[in-house]
């Protein structure tokens, strides 16, 4: 990401659903990490600190992590519900899930940081095993996004789409987002329960991650939209969701 290309992708355009994503995306995490920042270097940098303190601090964390996640996760369901021609089915299932998932991510991680017990230095010493399910939720969403996606790719052979570059970039990147966010999950919590001194810096790492992915998504869909030219097929057409357009296949 540079800002010239965030200039051109994303500031010339107007505002969309897709354009509060991205800005939401990268700037209030950036805001939510210069705060952090801040607390660190004054309230939480004279020991010892109040649990009145710490406590706050964690939820801070917590509720951060959900909005960025939840944030990733819509970008991810509303690229593949574009992907099934806006089928009202899948819309109705992602909205289910979303809000499933997101409501459950809260309650676990707001449970989690109501259990810990921290030292005078604020450092976690114990956290509560139950952070395996914010683990089990996100693996189970992502597990459905990139299942619906490999199930709806299989079906494009026989309408010869599978070269289409907008295919191309939805199967690469949901590829990408797809390994990154297990690799996030799988090392993120057993490193937390495991090591528990430095539990207070994975957030931070996840924030980054989560939102460097978001934005590298919304820019490429953007940066597709610049690019394509309009297909030669007058029999089919696909295009993005992203700036409220349809995807269809004129050919079913």
């Amino acid at each position: 990401m540079n800002a010239p290309e965030e200039y051109i992708q994303i500031w010339q355009r107007p505002w969309s659903h897709i354009k509060f994503l991205y800005v939401f995306s990268r700037y209030f995490a950036l805001a939510a990490q210069l705060v952090e920042r801040m607390l660190l270097s004054s309230v939480l940098f004279q020991q010892p600190i109040s649990p009145n303190i710490c406590r706050p601090y964690y939820y801070f964390q917590t509720v951060v992590v959900m909005c960025i996640l939840a944030t990733l996760e819509l970008v991810l369901m509303l690229r593949v519900y574009a992907f099934y021609n806006q089928d009202k089915k899948v819309g109705l299932l992602f909205i289910v899930v979303f809000i499933t998932e997101t409501g459950c991510n809260f309650i676990f991680g707001i449970r989690r940081v109501y259990q810990v017990e921290f030292d005078a230095a604020c450092i976690i010493e114990s956290i509560p095993r139950s952070v395996v399910g914010l683990g089990a939720t996100v693996a189970f969403t992502q597990c459905l996004i990139w299942g619906m996606t490999i199930l709806k790719d299989s079906g494009l052979a026989r309408y010869q789409l599978k070269a289409v570059p907008i295919v191309r970039v939805m199967k690469r990147d949901g590829v990408l987002v797809f390994i990154a966010i297990s690799a996030m999950v799988s090392v993120s919590i057993p490193y937390t329960v495991l090591v528990k001194q430095t539990a207070h810096v994975v957030p931070q790492a996840v924030v980054t991650v989560f939102s460097v992915m978001t934005c590298h998504l919304i820019l490429n869909m953007q940066r597709l939209k610049t690019l394509t030219c309009p297909s030669d097929n007058e029999d089919m057409e696909f295009t993005t969701i992203l700036e409220n357009t349809t995807v269809s296949f004129d050919s079913e």
